[in-house]
């Protein structure tokens, strides 16, 4: 059940990424074209666990390294805005789908742990 109370006109059936997230596009926001992304807890980002969360392009797509472990382990996550409270917070998923969102979105990736930048194109 969503934690959201407005209801949203979702483009089309979603695109769904390599993670198993699907990412949808709306044109109800007041600067135009908006994307959610949605798990597989609902059939769109309204109807989620979490509710809506929006990507958030303002931030990089982030890649890192958790050193906690005896093998460091790299991550890599999306980053979104949470509709119900407006806070900002990141998504976890694989490296393909880091890089279908780099090249479909022109959307930059920062490596945490080197500080380099890249765009996949």
């Amino acid at each position: 059940m969503s934690v959201d109370n407005k209801k949203y006109h979702w483009e089309g059936a979603g695109t769904l990424l390599p993670s198993g997230h699907t990412i949808f596009e709306t044109h109800d926001g007041e600067d135009g074209s908006m994307w959610a992304i949605a798990d597989e807890s609902g059939d769109r980002p309204d109807t989620t666990e979490d509710g809506v969360l929006w990507l958030d392009p303002s931030r990089c797509l982030l890649v890192a390294k958790d050193d906690s472990f005896d093998e460091p382990r790299e991550f890599t996550q999306i980053p979104v805005i949470k509709e119900s409270d407006g806070k900002r917070y990141h998504v976890g998923c694989d490296a393909a789908t880091i890089l279908f969102l780099s090249r479909f979105f022109r959307w930059t990736i920062v490596d945490q742990d080197n500080g380099a930048f890249y765009n996949m194109r």
